[in-house]
């Protein structure tokens, strides 16, 4: 990402109170996308460490490789971002990639388009998160594509950063 400054916080008209402010930020790096079940398998093999598969498996196992990693602490989010060569991102960080330098409230602009993230909005009950890279209109104004929604509310155990993944001009 870029150096400069962005609006952070909520503007959203109707949702009582509503705090933005400017944040200034020198370039930082951050993955395009959220680290894979395989990417952490593979950091857990090549690293030795034991994580518990068993005891913190999701509902729907750990089957789907090209899924989010999820259930992760934060010291082990950092563990793995040290291992591939990166940080975990600050608060700042994480939402400047998400949505901008504009203020936009959702990282493709300030409408909701149902079609641009996985929600349960559509009618149909999500019990498992969706394969990495599924959304593509939801992509943030420098092409990160992390679930807005639930990458806002577990940030700190689903979004790494990794130097080799992308780093926009």
């Amino acid at each position: 990402m870029p150096s400069g400054e962005f609006a952070a916080g909520w503007a959203a008209p109707g949702f009582g109170r509503q705090t933005t402010r400017k944040i200034r930020l020198d370039g930082f790096w951050i993955a395009k996308n959220d680290v894979t079940v395989s990417q952490f398998f593979d950091y857990c093999a090549a690293s030795g460490y034991k994580f518990d598969w068993d005891g913190r498996r999701p509902d729907w196992f750990w089957e789907a490789d090209d899924r989010p990693m999820v259930a992760v602490t934060s010291e082990e989010a950092r563990a793995y971002c040290k291992w591939a060569g990166g940080d975990l991102p600050t608060e700042a960080q994480w939402e400047k990639a998400a949505r901008g330098t504009d203020g936009r409230l959702f990282p493709w602009g300030n409408d909701w388009q149902i079609n641009s993230c996985w929600c349960s909005q559509d009618g149909g009950e999500k019990t498992e998160p969706a394969p990495i890279g599924s959304f593509p209109k939801g992509a943030s104004p420098y092409g990160c594509l992390a679930d807005p929604i639930t990458a806002q509310i577990h940030v700190s155990r689903r979004i790494f950063v990794d130097p080799r993944i992308t780093h926009p001009e």
